[in-house]
């Protein structure tokens, strides 16, 4: 189980720390969850088999995966996406579009994203839930909230 942290240690901590607390590894969340082309295995991901084991059952504790069986024995599980599981998607998806074009390069991506219903590839990206324009880190700024400087964890 993931420990309910201080509030008074993690002050100052940034959000994506938090983030990458509970998701424990970009590899099997990125990898295993959000993208699954097949089933997990350690070797596909180049991790030992209780590796895998310890990092599925953080991102249960955590509330990110929902695990479930799929045999008649219950010794085999499949692993779900939660809510929360599936609302970093955005965030994952930003930090290896990021890797993807800072660090590997264009034309070395381990994984491109298709649109489903149309078949295109297409790029994620942030747009305005108000006016739907794209965002980036100029067109947008911090302002106070109403629960400004006080942590709350659920």
């Amino acid at each position: 189980m993931i420990p309910t942290p201080d509030p008074s240690v993690i002050r100052g901590v940034t959000p994506l720390t938090h983030a990458f607390v509970v998701t424990d590894s970009d590899v099997v969340f990125q990898r295993v969850v959000a993208e699954p082309p097949d089933a997990a295995t350690p070797v596909r991901l180049g991790i030992s088999r209780n590796v895998l084991t310890t990092r599925l059952d953080t991102l249960v504790d955590g509330g990110v995966l929902e695990r479930r069986p799929y045999d008649d024995a219950g010794r085999r599980f499949d692993y779900v996406l939660t809510d929360k599981g599936r609302s970093l998607w955005p965030v994952m998806t930003a930090i290896r579009q990021w890797d993807d074009e800072w660090i590997l390069g264009e034309g070395n991506e381990p994984a491109l994203l298709e649109h489903r219903d149309h078949g295109h590839l297409t790029a994620a990206q942030m747009t305005c839930d108000v006016c739907g324009e794209a965002l980036d880190a100029r067109a947008v700024r911090a302002v106070p909230s109403p629960g400004g400087g006080r942590i709350a964890l659920r």
